[in-house]
């Protein structure tokens, strides 16, 4: 990672603070991270402020969850000394800046994921990070989830073995909305298409579980849709393990499907399943014998479920910011993300292998 270490930077803001402030910049997704997050964990997060230039949008989502101030701009959220944590939920391309502006004003961030098109713009993220007293946390919510989470627990005791092979297709319906929103589908804004759009977070299923990428050999085409980015891909990926993985994604007019296979020398995992939905899926776990089979109960004897989706990644983050715990996602991890992405469109568009290692 392309980084410069700051000559000095701020402690980070941690203390066992029981309910935290947000401010959810972005009435639109931001009702989904509300709803299936913050609504559920009252105990840990209260809404103070939401934030959205769209009047009507605003006043909906803010009666709908009682949320007591409502304001049509960053700075003015941002200028609330009580908001401990900023939720971002806005358009892609403005992702970036509004991270930057939220750990300059002393907050912690919360962000949808991607943040930010090129790498130079993570990088402008990892280094604002750095120097701040706040915390920057990528919304992964495809890492969590009881089936998920029971194979990482696995592939970490090395009962799984060696990684070998893996396949990951998604074909996702696209909502009716996405035609005619103006900044989907395009350059400017979604440079990446469908590997932003929709393929995002199963691939980074792929390296959560089978580590990161070493090379890519990828082909891209829009033939889906009559826009501006590509919404096909078929990529084949060596590991740095030296294990293979396919991909493939496209937005579907038909049904949604959703499919992860990992082979391992002494474990096969796999789900399908609705394609944004693999913490919610049912996980097979096949053994490659009843020896492994009994290693695996042993390993998962004192499992407790796990929660999926936002959800369960907002609990250990609560436990983060109060203890000054491991974050259950990183910029690193958002990093690793966004190199895949480039990867695969820099071997797509020069018909040639990709490094990982050589991405700026």
């Amino acid at each position: 990672m392309n980084q410069v270490s700051p000559a000095k930077a701020e402690p980070k803001k941690i203390w066992p603070k029981k309910i935290w402030n947000v401010a959810v910049v972005g009435a639109g997704l931001g009702r989904a991270h509300i709803e299936t997050g913050y609504e559920v964990h009252r105990d840990k997060f209260r809404v103070l402020a939401l934030c959205d230039p769209d009047e009507g949008l605003l006043r909906e989502v803010g009666d709908s969850f009682d949320i007591p101030r409502r304001v049509a701009s960053l700075e003015e959220a941002l200028a609330m000394a009580d908001v401990d944590i900023v939720d971002i939920s806005a358009p892609l391309d403005s992702r970036a800046g509004c991270i930057i502006a939220a750990l300059e004003a002393g907050k912690h961030v919360v962000c949808e994921m991607p943040f930010a098109g090129p790498l130079a713009g993570t990088d402008r993220v990892i280094a604002a990070e750095a120097m701040s007293k706040g915390w920057v946390m990528p919304i992964l919510p495809h890492r969590f989830g009881d089936g998920v989470q029971r194979a990482k627990r696995i592939i970490d005791s090395g009962i799984a073995g060696k990684p070998w092979l893996a396949t990951v297709e998604t074909f996702w319906k696209p909502a009716p909305t996405e035609k005619t929103t103006p900044r989907r589908g395009q350059t400017t804004t979604e440079p990446a298409g469908v590997l932003v759009s929709h393929a995002l977070h199963n691939h980074d299923l792929l390296t959560f579980l089978m580590g990161d990428v070493e090379t890519v050999h990828a082909q891209t085409r829009a033939r889906a849709n009559q826009i501006g980015v590509d919404d096909c891909v078929v990529a084949a990926l060596v590991m740095r393990s030296g294990a293979l993985a396919s991909c493939s994604a496209t937005p579907t007019p038909h049904d949604e499907y959703g499919r992860l296979r990992l082979t391992f020398e002494n474990v096969v995992f796999e789900f399908e399943s609705r394609p944004d939905q693999p913490g919610k899926a049912r996980w097979t776990v096949t053994p490659a014998s009843s020896e492994i089979e009994s290693w695996i109960n042993a390993e998962l004897a004192d499992w407790t479920p796990i929660h999926p989706g936002f959800d369960g990644q907002l609990k250990p983050f609560h436990e983060a910011l109060t203890t000054g715990g491991p974050m259950p996602a990183t910029l690193d991890d958002a990093r690793r993300s966004g190199e895949l992405i480039a990867a695969i469109q820099r071997s797509a568009e020069t018909n040639a292998a990709a490094y990982l290692n050589r991405l700026q």
